[in-house]
């Protein structure tokens, strides 16, 4: 999983480092990752990150979606980049329990969580 994360990444970052966006401050094209839960410890989360760093993509990476499952509780508060929830994120309750956790954002889809959900 993550060779194969990484392998893409480059492949994306290597055609999208060449163009500009007039939508973003820094002029550059931004990534969202969503890695829908694949990764298992935070120590391959942070192979990645390091990779991205690497290649000069990291400062790219505007959000981190969801890298653990819903049931891996990992605090994912020393990530240089902000960490998203979205699956794991079905109540109030799990809302703060992943703010406590580290995630700075949670995306919110009411169609998959319900309008009065999402709401609260």
């Amino acid at each position: 999983m993550l060779e194969n994360d990484k392998k893409r990444i480059s492949e994306i970052h290597n055609i999208a480092k060449n163009y500009t966006s007039p939508y973003t401050k820094s002029g550059k094209i931004l990534y969202y990752l969503d890695a829908n839960g694949q990764y298992d410890t935070l120590d391959r989360v942070n192979e990645l990150v390091s990779f991205l760093k690497e290649i000069g993509a990291l400062d790219r990476v505007i959000l981190l979606e969801e890298p653990f499952d819903e049931f891996n509780e990992v605090d994912v508060s020393s990530l240089p980049v902000r960490v998203v929830a979205d699956e794991s994120v079905h109540s109030e309750v799990d809302v703060l329990k992943r703010i406590k956790l580290g995630y700075r954002a949670i995306a919110l889809k009411p169609i998959a969580k319900t309008l009065s959900e999402t709401l609260k």
